[in-house]
C-alpha cells in the first residue's frame, strides 16, 4: 500500500517533458538524509538523499534498507556504485547525476523495477548493452554526457516515456536512428552534429 501510494505522488509530481530534482518539499513520503535513517529501523525507510555529501563512495550499510524505493545520490564524487547495490530490489528511482562516472554502473541493469533514472550532468561514454534488462525504465535523463553512440539494446526499452539526450552530439546517422525509435515520447536532443560523420 505504501509503495502505491509513492508511485502514485511521484507520478503526480514528476512533469510530463521532463525531469524534477525531487526534494523533501515536493511531496508527503518523507525522504531521509543518511544520518536520519541509519537511525531508524531498516523495513520503515523508503526513500535517502545522500545529496551534496562530496561521497566517493557509498556506506555499505545502505544495502540493509532492503524496502527502498527512492536513492538521491545527486552531486557526489562516485565513479560506481556497489555492485550488491542489486540486492535493493524495489529500487524505482535512482539520481546518479552529478558525480564523476565514465560509464553507467552495470549493476544499473540488476535493477529491475527502476523506473525513473537520472544520470545527468557526468562522464558517461558508455552504456551498457545490459540496460535492456530494466524493462521497467520510463524515465532517463542522461543530459550532458559524452556519450558517442547508444547500443541496439537500449531501443528495446518499450516503457519509456521520456528520454533526455540534450546536450549530447550524435552524428546524423545515430540521431535519425534515434528520433525514429523514440519520437513517439517525450524526446530532448539537440540538432546531429556534421563533425562527427
Amino acid at each position: 500500500m505504501m509503495r502505491l501510494l509513492f508511485a502514485i505522488i511521484l507520478l503526480s509530481i514528476l512533469p510530463v517533458d521532463g525531469f524534477s530534482q525531487l526534494s523533501k518539499e515536493d511531496y508527503d513520503f518523507p525522504v531521509y538524509t543518511w544520518d536520519e535513517a541509519i537511525g531508524a529501523d531498516y523495513d520503515t525507510i523508503y526513500a535517502i538523499t545522500f545529496a551534496k555529501q562530496k561521497l566517493k563512495t557509498l556506506p555499505r550499510e545502505l544495502l540493509r534498507f532492503q524496502e527502498l524505493i527512492y536513492l538521491d545520490l545527486e552531486k557526489n564524487k562516485l565513479i560506481d556504485l556497489p555492485q550488491k547495490l542489486d540486492t535493493l530490489k524495489n529500487l524505482e528511482y535512482l539520481n546518479i547525476s552529478k558525480n564523476k562516472f565514465t560509464r553507467l554502473p552495470y549493476v544499473i541493469s540488476r535493477l529491475y523495477k527502476l523506473e525513473y533514472l537520472i544520470a545527468s550532468r557526468n562522464q558517461i561514454e558508455k552504456i551498457p548493452n545490459t540496460i535492456e534488462y530494466c524493462t521497467e525504465l520510463k524515465k532517463i535523463d542522461l543530459w550532458d554526457n559524452p556519450i558517442s553512440s547508444i547500443p541496439n539494446s537500449f531501443f528495446t526499452l518499450s516503457n519509456l516515456s521520456s528520454l533526455d539526450l540534450s546536450g549530447i552530439r550524435f552524428n546524423r546517422k545515430s540521431h535519425k536512428k534515434i528520433t525514429e525509435a523514440f519520437g513517439h515520447i517525450n524526446l530532448q536532443i539537440d540538432a546531429p552534429c556534421d563533425c562527427m560523420d
